[in-house]
């Protein structure tokens, strides 16, 4: 009888470990990428969160660290910053038991795409000579740059587009954009980043909802 006894206490012990054992939490995590197609400041987020198995994330809460938060089902929300800076954002994410889990990165939100010097070149048409920057880390598969053209007085004559296609990390890229074609003298330009392109643009990323 002693030995049934303690099989049966044994029994009962492995029992309850199985059913009650470790709670283990979900696992937060993100990636950040800067989109500018949408505004030149905003970024796209993908989790890539996990929780064990046979179990999944039910909801996404974002802080973008400048006053605003979201919540999405998807795992992957953009955000329109308004001006540059270093922003901490948060991600929290709760599973089907109720269990969350959070983490954070410090990003710097900065346009990589910046404007040198544009010079102007006479003749017919009139052009504007200048150069790009990717001042990021990561390549920029296009820019798009916008050159408006002066007169004397300061009234627009004219305007054109380019596109500079695959500007590595640090490069410094010539572009030349072409503005009226009649005569009238064009006085004085301006340039601008009206759009790129980076290598998360147009995708859209699938977040990690398996066993960590």
């Amino acid at each position: 009888m002693r030995r049934l006894a303690v099989f049966v206490v044994a029994a009962v012990l492995v029992g309850v470990g199985g059913c009650f054992g470790p709670v283990v939490p979900p696992i937060a995590g993100f990636t950040a990428c800067l989109n500018g197609w949408q505004g030149l400041l905003e970024m796209q987020f993908s989790s890539t969160s996990s929780t064990i198995g046979n179990h999944w994330i039910t909801l996404y809460s974002w802080d973008f660290g400048d006053g605003e938060t979201a919540d999405d089902y998807g795992g992957w929300v953009s955000h329109l910053y308004a001006e540059e800076g270093t922003y901490t954002v948060r991600l929290t994410v709760t599973d089907d038991r109720g269990l969350t889990a959070s983490t954070e990165q410090s990003l710097d939100i900065a346009v990589p795409a910046v404007i040198g010097d544009v010079s102007i070149a006479g003749g017919s048409p009139w052009r504007a000579v200048g150069e790009v920057e990717n001042r990021s880390d990561s390549l920029l598969v296009s820019v798009t740059i916008k050159v408006k053209f002066y007169d004397s007085d300061g009234v627009r004559i004219g305007e054109g587009t380019t596109d500079v296609t695959e500007i590595d990390a640090g490069e410094h890229v010539r572009f030349t954009v072409e503005g009226p074609s009649y005569p009238d003298v064009v006085a004085s330009v301006h340039a601008s980043v009206t759009a790129y392109v980076t290598e998360c643009s147009g995708t859209y990323p699938v977040p990690v909802d398996g066993k960590p």
